[in-house]
């Protein structure tokens, strides 16, 4: 009698091992794009993994998006250790949020160079807007120049090579802003100025190089998660 295999459960988890183990056994950036084509789809059959990565959208950074190696070339987005460690500082920041323990989260890293910080960052906002309602996340920078090449460089480059299944409807997109309609939720860059972020609800605040701002900008750096 034939017995009937395993039913594979598509957890976040188990398709970035997937992905990971695909990546290892032939770095071919063609297939990869194809396993995040079928990624994409599963994702948004799957209630369960639509769920689990709405909860923690750095599972969908590994997932699906890409990014830009030391020698100018495309691969899979896997987080670093470094990058790991301060996720899951994270989350168990958000955690305690959630539980009423912390009022606020805020992080101050002094960061050494070429770790990906401004790279993952960058990255979880955008995760964020595409898998959450009425989320508004903020980059801030000294300079306009550094912001609008943080937005061109490492958001945009990232979105665009998304599956076009994961791209929800636009309503802005431009050098400084990307806006979803239906989903109300937006991420967008600005220079550090005293009316920064005024008169918005800020859910996510990235201060960039806050070391260089002025110091009497450097009081609106803090925001509730």
């Amino acid at each position: 009698m034939k017995q009937n295999k395993p039913k594979v459960i598509f957890t976040a988890d188990y398709i970035i091992q997937k992905r990971k183990e695909k990546w290892k056994q032939d770095h071919d950036k063609v297939r990869d794009n194809e396993l995040k084509e079928y990624i994409a789809n599963e994702f948004f059959r799957n209630k369960d993994l639509l769920l689990e990565v709405k909860n923690r959208p750095e599972k969908l950074i590994e997932m699906c998006f890409d990014v830009v190696d030391k020698n100018k070339k495309s691969m899979p987005f896997f987080l670093n250790e470094v990058q790991k460690d301060f996720i899951n500082k994270l989350n168990k920041a958000k955690e305690d949020y959630k539980n009423k323990e912390i009022t606020t989260i805020s992080f101050i890293v002094l960061k050494g160079r070429q770790q990906g910080f401004t790279t993952l960052i960058t990255a979880y906002q955008l995760a964020t807007i595409i898998t959450n309602r009425n989320f508004e996340g903020l980059t801030v920078a000294d300079e306009t120049s550094n912001a609008e090449t943080i937005f061109e460089n490492k958001a945009k480059f990232v979105y665009i090579q998304l599956p076009d299944i994961l791209k929800p409807t636009e309503k802005y997109n431009n050098k400084r802003q990307l806006l979803f309609s239906k989903l109300n939720s937006s991420w967008s860059v600005d220079t550090a100025t005293k009316n920064m972020g005024r008169s918005r609800t800020i859910n996510f605040l990235h201060a960039s190089e806050c070391a260089f701002w002025r110091t009497r900008y450097c009081k609106h750096t803090s925001r509730t998660w």
